[in-house]
């Protein structure tokens, strides 16, 4: 197996730049279920790694609950029918349960917004998100887990990693993947190329010349993030006030792991 990455290291692009937010609210059921799935192993990050080393760093999962604002671009008849298939506990709220659970906020409708609902993911507190102090911390923990089969080696027949170059071509050869062709001037023979670019993978699709038949694409889009003082009571000595999804408006709203966990 080897492993093409553009960034000297893993997750060192759009992983890195991550919220880092655990949130089961997809738009299909495999998408809903797989978040619903990793939810547990993030809740058990040390038991996942089998063995980490005593006091080195560790991703951390901050359970604070998810608060998703109904939005025309998200109805959430069709969210919470698979939150049911799936399993994933939640409430809805309408405008004054929303006031008094969270601080702060403003309940105004500014579109076409209603009511309001909230996640429930685990048998102790509502919702959950992870948050390590960079997302790349999660990465390097796995990567040196025993149980990791992350490419280390460069030797003949194993397991090895290629970093700080970028695909330029995926051959083919009787209509199927035949290999890669790399920045650097390598030219890797695979049968099979698994495509994890992220916001990058159509256009590492259309270098294959797949993707016109897909149903959901990706592209890479510029994100801000801004900081700014939380108001009063939204978070508390030992707990963070809970993530607000206002797809509305397009935003995530979070506390910083810093303040408690």
């Amino acid at each position: 197996m080897l492993v093409v990455d553009r960034l000297p290291g893993p997750g060192q692009g759009s992983t890195g730049a991550s919220s880092a937010v655990v949130r089961f609210n997809y738009s299909t059921l495999d998408g809903v279920a797989a978040a619903w799935e990793s939810w547990h192993h993030w809740a058990d990050w040390a038991g996942h790694l089998d063995e980490h080393p005593a006091g080195s760093p560790l991703a951390r999962l901050c359970r604070t609950g998810l608060v998703m604002l109904d939005a025309p671009a998200a109805p959430k008849e069709r969210v919470l029918q698979m939150f049911d298939k799936v399993g994933v506990r939640y409430e809805v709220w309408d405008a004054a349960e929303l006031a008094a659970r969270v601080p702060g906020i403003d309940t105004g409708r500014y579109g076409r917004r209603s009511d309001l609902m909230m996640r429930r993911s685990g048998p102790s507190r509502p919702g959950s998100w992870a948050r390590s102090s960079i997302p790349t911390l999660a990465l390097s923990t796995i990567r040196s887990s025993p149980r990791s089969t992350w490419p280390t080696r460069r030797d003949e027949g194993e397991s090895r990693s290629c970093s700080a170059t970028r695909s330029t071509g995926i051959r083919r050869a009787n209509g199927k993947v035949a290999g890669l062709d790399l920045a650097d001037g390598q030219h890797i023979d695979a049968r099979v190329v698994v495509n994890v670019a992220g916001p990058w993978s159509s256009a590492l699709n259309r270098l294959a010349g797949v993707g016109e038949d897909f149903t959901i694409s990706v592209r890479p889009m510029r994100q801000e993030v801004h900081h700014v003082p939380a108001p009063p009571g939204f978070n508390s000595e030992h707990q963070l006030g809970p993530v607000v999804a206002d797809l509305d408006l397009g935003i995530y709203v979070r506390g910083l792991p810093e303040t408690g966990c």
